[in-house]
């Protein structure tokens, strides 16, 4: 049980890193957080798969940083754009 949920903790920071990228460009720091909390299962889909990603041997740590960043600011982007940010 506490494997798992560890790997959920971890994965929200993970997803919550990847979506600050764009978060960054239109937030201040408070509302970037009150953001994520609003949309944590973004965060924390974006974050599993980069968490998957990483056990996939040396090719899984090249890629999975421009992938899971691309993932994060598209959709981040569309959930600002719902919220005529």
């Amino acid at each position: 049980f506490t494997s798992l949920l560890l790997f959920f903790i971890q994965a929200y920071y993970a997803g919550f890193g990847n979506m600050d990228y764009t978060l960054e460009r239109h937030f201040k720091y408070k509302e970037s957080l009150t953001f994520v909390r609003k949309n944590r299962g973004i965060a924390i889909g974006n974050g599993i798969i980069f968490m998957l990603f990483l056990l996939i041997p040396v090719i899984g740590v090249i890629l999975v940083l421009p992938l899971s960043v691309t993932a994060a600011s598209t959709e981040t982007v569309k959930l600002l754009n719902a919220q005529n940010r």
